[in-house]
């Protein structure tokens, strides 16, 4: 598992608490392991990929439960739900306004966040024009990175 740095890590997981308690809400165990093994991933998780290693860790969770801790996660903003490769990924920029702007390599499938807010100003204003309500968007930019890009080009004749 590729990791992010362990700052990362405390600093998500103290916001989501924080935040929890602030919502009346409760970071249950389960929900709380689900957001820590998203946030120490460089790539986009499948559900069924998270049950593997609760697994491995010697949990028993069913399916459901892994989704509805997913499902709590994203709708209090923790997450973000990638629907080309219905995967999720954590929110590296919790407590910012912002639109989640993902760079996304299509050939090692490493995942960047940007704050998009030109992005959704932009999009704000042509859905407006087109007499249409803007009510949340996550938009994913295939790509390469630099390493795999380096490849590509290594492998070309």
């Amino acid at each position: 598992m590729d990791k992010q740095p362990s700052n990362t890590l405390s600093r998500i997981l103290a916001y989501a608490e924080q935040e929890c308690q602030a919502r009346s809400l409760r970071l249950t165990p389960v929900r709380r392991r689900v957001l820590e093994m998203l946030v120490k991933h460089k790539h986009p998780v499948s559900a069924y990929q998270l049950l593997d290693e609760l697994v491995e860790e010697g949990h028993k969770p069913a399916p459901p439960t892994v989704y509805r801790a997913l499902d709590f996660l994203l709708e209090q903003g923790f997450i973000h739900r990638l629907a080309t490769q219905n995967n999720y990924v954590a929110c590296m920029h919790l407590g910012a306004r912002h639109m989640g702007v993902f760079l996304v390599c299509k050939r090692c499938k490493k995942t960047v966040e940007l704050l998009g807010e030109n992005v959704r100003d932009t999009l704000t204003e042509l859905a407006d024009k087109n007499q249409f309500s803007l009510e949340e968007a996550l938009v994913e930019v295939n790509c390469l990175c630099l390493p795999c890009r380096r490849q590509s080009e290594r492998e070309q004749p």
